[in-house]
C-alpha cells in the first residue's frame, strides 16, 4: 500500500505497525470496547486508503458524472454499507459496531462518509441545508433519477436511509424522508412502492432506539 497520501497520524501508525494498529490518541478507545483501527478492513481501505475493489475507488466515485453514477452498480454497497449484507454484491462490507465507533471517533472516516453522502445528494439534484434539504441549481438534471414511479435509485435511497440510521444519523434520515415525500407529493407520486419501505426504515430505527 502506498502510504504517501495518508493523513500524518495514520501514516505514522502504518509505518510503525504495518497492517493493524491500536487507535491513535486522536481516536481514543471507548470505555466499553477496545476497537482497533484495522488498516486491513475493506471498508476503511475503500473510504480512506484508496482501495479499488472494482477497478475504481472512493475518489473515482466522487468524480463520477451522473450517467456514471447511475450506471455503475457495484460501488453503492461500499459507499453505504448496511448491517445486513448485499445479495447483489456479496463481497461488499457489512457495517459493524467497530465501523460505527470509528465513524464517531475518526475525523478522516467521518469526513469521507459525509463526502459520499453529499455526492449522492448532488446526483439526485438536491442538497442538505440548515433545517433540512432544498433543490440544487441543477435539480432538473437529477430529479429524473428518482422522481418517478419506479427506479433502481429508490433502492439506493433505502440503503442510504438504513446507513444513516445505523451510524447514528437518524435525524438526517428523518429530514431526508420528509424532503423526499415533499418532492414526490408535488409530482403526484406519493403512491409509489418505495415510500412505505422508507417509512418502515425510520420506524424500525425509532423502535430500536426506544427499546434500548
Amino acid at each position: 500500500m502506498n502510504i504517501q497520501f495518508l493523513p500524518n497520524f495514520l501514516r505514522q501508525i502504518f509505518a510503525r505497525k504495518g497492517s493493524a494498529a491500536s487507535l491513535p490518541p486522536e481516536v481514543p478507545k471507548s470505555d466499553d470496547h477496545a476497537y482497533e483501527l484495522n488498516l486491513d478492513d475493506p471498508w476503511l481501505r475503500f473510504m480512506i486508503f484508496g482501495y479499488k475493489p472494482h477497478g475504481y475507488g472512493f475518489r473515482e466515485v466522487l468524480a463520477f458524472n451522473r450517467v456514471e453514477f447511475d450506471t455503475h452498480h457495484d460501488f453503492i454497497q461500499w459507499l453505504f454499507p448496511n448491517q445486513v449484507g448485499s445479495p447483489i454484491n456479496p463481497h461488499a462490507p457489512r457495517l459493524t459496531d467497530a465501523h460505527r465507533e470509528l465513524y464517531r471517533r475518526l475525523p478522516e472516516l467521518r469526513s469521507a462518509v459525509e463526502e459520499g453522502i453529499t455526492k449522492f445528494y448532488r446526483f439526485l439534484g438536491f442538497k442538505e441545508v440548515i433545517g433540512g434539504f432544498e433543490r440544487a441549481d441543477d435539480f432538473e438534471k437529477g430529479f429524473q433519477y428518482w422522481v418517478t414511479r419506479l427506479d433502481h435509485n429508490h433502492r439506493r435511497i433505502s440503503r442510504l436511509l438504513t446507513f444513516l440510521c445505523e451510524i447514528g444519523e437518524r435525524s438526517q434520515a428523518s429530514s431526508l424522508l420528509v424532503y423526499l415525500e415533499t418532492e414526490l407529493a408535488e409530482a403526484n407520486l406519493l403512491g409509489i412502492e418505495a415510500i412505505p419501505y422508507w417509512r418502515a426504515i425510520l420506524a424500525a430505527a425509532i423502535d430500536g432506539a426506544t427499546s434500548q
